[in-house]
């Protein structure tokens, strides 16, 4: 099955509840988005997956990885039970980052700030 037909089925709530729209412009990358925000899934070799959301107006980018280490979800995750990779995201959009999907991105400066450990 393709990628984008694999998001639309594990992402079909979020897709509603949200106003989503869902393009290919690969067929290794989806992409989802409002107003608001862009949800960019990549999936790399056929086994791994990137998730990142893009803020819409200033166009900064923000990876999956990086937000659950700044929010401190790892161990939240970890409980979390799903029926395939991409219903697990769609799982940690919906309980975690629903923000962003609404345009929250209030915590992007304190996020800056966290992330120059990495970056130094």
């Amino acid at each position: 099955m393709e990628l984008i037909e694999l998001i639309k089925k594990d992402f079909s709530e979020l897709i509603k509840e949200y106003n989503l729209t869902i393009s290919s412009p690969f067929p290794s990358i989806v992409e989802l988005r409002n107003e608001n925000c862009k949800i960019q899934i990549q999936r790399e070799r056929g086994i791994e997956v990137y998730l990142s959301f893009t803020n819409q107006k200033s166009k900064r980018e923000y990876g999956l990885v990086g937000l659950t280490v700044f929010r401190q979800l790892e161990n939240d995750i970890k409980e979390l039970k799903s029926n395939g990779i991409f219903n697990l995201y769609a799982q940690i959009v919906d309980i975690y980052f629903s923000d962003i999907l609404r345009g929250d991105f209030s915590w992007s400066d304190d996020y800056d700030v966290f992330m120059k450990q990495y970056n130094s």
